[in-house]
């Protein structure tokens, strides 16, 4: 299983979350793999507290190594393993869309019972075509109002990157020049939501079929709400339910909360994941019983 988790906005808590994951899964007899793709400012390395590697990333990437396995070091977690993020070399985020492909090929080829990856902030095609990649497909964020927008642009995004490699790929280049237009919120035609997008685009290109309108669907997403605390977190789930059903159409999700916990400083602090200082705490409880969703699975 491939288990991509983006966090559209920095600081919400998304490497602390598979750290925390990757262990669990890794105590439940799994074998890990976590890699680290924020190419920009990669710090999963921190909380396995594996600060030098004599192989990361970059190696595979440089072909110093010629396999993501290569460049994989144990951790001091049993079944964990991790591909350490090369977010010191410059130009490292912006690569080449041939060296993006190869990259996915390869983590596509992965032997581990779960792979994870830890992607960056933002909306780049990097992130959304490497967050396609994920059998699981995780959003973190946390219930202030720009991390919830800002998880909310992602998604949109990632909805319309999949309508233009659609688009592109079956070659309907005149629609795909007709979505460049509508998919900007202010646009003359006063469209501003998906399902109003596809109704659109149908009416021009009535060779669309019900494949082009299963987009939307066609992935199970599960946003991961952090930093929750007592009694908040069923009206922040309420209005982002709201908001992703009316503007984006999309119906299939799960949502999960995790609750605030003091200790996670600490364990950022340490170097080690919370799961490892105090397996009791009300946070890693919340992560192991997502990790029982994913054994149900």
């Amino acid at each position: 299983m491939i288990i991509s988790v983006a966090g559209p906005k920095g600081g919400v808590g998304k490497t602390v979350f598979v750290a925390n994951l990757s262990v669990i899964l890794g105590q439940r007899g799994y074998s890990v793999i976590s890699i680290d793709l924020d190419l920009g400012a990669a710090n999963l390395h921190v909380m396995f507290n594996a600060m030098q590697t004599e192989v990361n990333l970059y190696s595979f990437l440089n072909r110093s190594v010629s396999t993501l396995s290569d460049a994989a070091v144990p951790t001091r977690y049993e079944n964990v393993h991790l591909v350490s993020g090369a977010g010191h070399v410059p130009g490292l985020a912006n690569i080449f869309y041939q060296t993006k492909m190869k990259l996915i090929r390869h983590i596509q080829k992965l032997e581990h019972d779960v792979v994870i990856l830890d992607l960056g902030a933002g909306t780049a095609y990097n992130i959304l075509d490497f967050y396609s990649v994920g059998e699981k497909k995780i959003v973190i964020t946390n219930p202030e109002i720009t991390s919830v927008m800002n998880s909310y642009s992602f998604l949109k995004s990632y909805v319309f990157r999949k309508m233009e490699r659609y688009l592109r790929e079956n070659r309907r280049f005149e629609t795909l020049s007709e979505l460049a237009l509508v998919k900007n919120p202010e646009n003359e035609l006063g469209i501003k939501t998906i399902p109003q997008v596809l109704a659109y685009l149908k009416d021009k290109d009535s060779s669309l079929g019900g494949d082009f309108d299963s987009l939307v669907n066609a992935s199970s997403f599960t946003i991961v709400f952090n930093r929750i605390k007592k009694n908040e977190g069923n009206q922040v789930a309420k209005a982002f339910s709201s908001l992703i059903n009316q503007y984006l159409g999309i119906n299939h999700y799960q949502i999960y909360e995790l609750p605030e916990d003091e200790k996670l400083s600490l364990s950022i602090a340490k170097r080690r994941p919370l799961v490892d200082i105090d397996p009791e705490s009300p946070f890693v409880e919340a992560v192991e019983r997502f990790a029982e969703e994913l054994d149900a699975r």
